[in-house]
């Protein structure tokens, strides 16, 4: 977290002890040790609750994603339904002439 060496540390230890004393010295760090774990289980916490938002924002457009995607395949399929309706009600008329109407037979009928 903080950036400090070996020679930091001696320095803050002993004008700690010279404001503080021998007897107080040791209350002092344990305070100063809980007030530390304190602040990195918070940051912890903090760390695990953004990352469980970003899980759940990710989860999110997933699900939307995932329901574009069948609104879509349902618009199609209802598209299809509508189609298949159409042709069974109006069916396509039949562009092949009738055998009779055939030019090729009435050649072939001609010439026997």
């Amino acid at each position: 977290m903080f950036d400090l060496g070996f020679a930091e540390l001696m320095v803050i230890f002993v004008l700690g002890l010279l404001v503080l004393g021998p007897k107080r010295m040791p209350v002092a760090v344990r305070a100063i040790a809980r007030m530390v774990a304190k602040v990195r289980g918070a940051w912890v916490n903090i760390q695990n609750e953004i990352d469980r938002e970003l899980e759940l924002e990710k989860l999110k457009k997933q699900l939307q994603e995932s329901s574009e995607l069948s609104q879509k395949t349902f618009q199609e399929f209802h598209q299809s339904v509508e189609d298949i309706k159409q042709e069974a009600i109006n069916p396509p008329t039949q562009s092949a002439t009738p055998a009779s109407q055939d030019p090729k037979l009435d050649d072939s009928s001609t010439k026997g």
